[in-house]
């Protein structure tokens, strides 16, 4: 495809995710449903383009429209990625200083990682000084059951939530936990000691301690974790390292507004 076409069809994308976003600004300032004819003079959108965003967003729970043929309204679709959203930034804000702290004592990579549908997504960082360490990417996500943050996460929810990131495990290393009721024992120790351990159990090069984070309603909502290659993780530095990433951890907790987060 010659440049010219590429460029002009992603302006066409650009154009038309805008005037999609405009149907959402003009439902959320609107006071009462909305019927097409007024979104689209509103949003000063043609009535046959509002009518297609419209349904586009019907599809993806954005926004109903509880009688057929009568006005729109958002859902709480919205309401929920805001909160997500907010949430992550206080969390990021409390973790900021005892990650940075904890990087600066053992010279590792510390991340931030929450549970999203059985994978970890990791959402902040603090890169090591060590000249060889580990390397991951914000936003990129791993299984849960296979990964120290997931594992830390994972000892603290409902048996629902443990069944759901067991529902498909599969090898990654010769390592990989491959059976939830092996995964579950783990759990349990994981629950006494409050941290957790991968020891190669997705990459068998990079190795990871964590422990969880909680929120002020005492709930895990997140796991501090440390990513180090694999032959500066051995049992005996994990023992080291273990308070550690405890302490930090709480920390973040306090930060968060949980009370004596190491105790529930």
């Amino acid at each position: 495809m010659p440049p010219f076409a590429s460029g002009f069809g992603l302006q066409m994308m650009d154009d038309s995710f805008a005037k999609g976003l405009r149907v959402l600004e003009v439902l959320a300032a609107a006071e009462k449903p909305l019927g097409l004819t007024e979104i689209a003079a509103r949003g000063k959108l043609i009535k046959s383009h509002a009518h297609k965003f419209l349904r586009t967003l019907l599809k993806q729970n954005y926004v109903e429209q509880p009688q057929p043929r009568g006005p729109y309204r958002l859902t709480f679709k919205l309401l929920e990625l805001g909160s997500r959203a907010l949430s992550r930034a206080d969390l990021i804000s409390a973790a900021r200083g005892p990650m940075q702290d904890i990087s600066a004592k053992t010279r590792e990579t510390s991340t931030i990682g929450v549970y999203e549908n059985g994978d970890v997504m990791y959402v902040y960082k603090v890169d090591g000084t060590h000249e060889v360490r580990t390397n991951t990417d914000i936003g990129r996500r791993r299984p849960a059951y296979c990964v120290a943050a997931g594992k830390a996460m994972l000892a603290f929810q409902a048996p629902a939530v443990v069944a759901n990131a067991t529902a498909h495990m599969k090898r990654h290393t010769g390592r990989t936990i491959l059976t939830a009721a092996k995964l579950r024992e783990q759990l349990a120790e994981i629950q006494k000691a409050g941290y957790a351990v991968n020891w190669g159990e997705w990459v068998e090069s990079v190795r990871g301690i964590a422990a969880p984070i909680r929120n002020a309603d005492g709930n895990v909502i997140a796991a501090l974790n440390l990513s180090i290659p694999a032959e500066r993780l051995d049992k005996k530095a994990a023992a080291r390292l273990a308070p550690l990433v405890i302490d930090a951890a709480n920390q973040i907790s306090r930060g968060l507004g949980a009370i004596a987060p190491g105790k529930r």
